[in-house]
């Protein structure tokens, strides 16, 4: 394992706010890291530091990566969808380097929608399995740079 730093912590930040600050240092989404103090898993998101007895200086804790749940990584697709459909790409590409568009094994999702394209739907109406590939949204939705840094991502059609 490798050993993570992180400066400016308070014994005011949550639990919450480390796992964000350790998602954006090792890019991964935050719904798949999960931390321990010693044997003690902290899992109240909202707890300070000083209440999980960790505001001393040499404090630390164990990051584990855990694959996550079905529903957190088609929320995250959810977003990237939001992203493709609004021409951020900026956004869409963070959030396909934290996995979205793909399922906790790594395969890709594809998204249908009853009626209407996809990108007209609401978000939550939106269901994976068979349909189109985040690959072809963004060739449909014009957004070459975006179609090409998937293509350099080594996404299938």
């Amino acid at each position: 394992g490798a050993e993570h730093l992180l400066e400016g912590l308070q014994a005011t930040t949550t639990v919450l706010e480390l796992k964000q600050k350790l998602a954006e240092k090792i890019g991964a989404a935050v719904f798949c890291l999960k931390l321990l103090a010693g044997m003690d898993a902290l899992d109240e998101d909202m707890k300070t530091l000083s209440d999980a007895g960790l505001a001393s200086g040499d404090a630390s804790v164990i990051l584990v990566r855990v694959p996550g749940a079905k529903e957190d990584w088609h929320a995250l697709t959810r977003s990237l969808l939001c992203a493709i459909a609004c021409k951020k790409p900026g956004e869409a590409k963070r959030l396909i380097d934290l996995g979205a568009g793909f399922d906790s094994d790594g395969n890709m999702l594809k998204v249908s929608a009853d009626g209407g394209t996809i990108l007209e739907q609401e978000w939550d109406h939106c269901r994976f399995g068979h349909g189109v590939s985040m690959l072809n949204l963004c060739i449909r939705e014009g957004l070459v740079d975006m179609a090409l840094y998937l293509i350099s991502r080594h996404v299938d059609v």
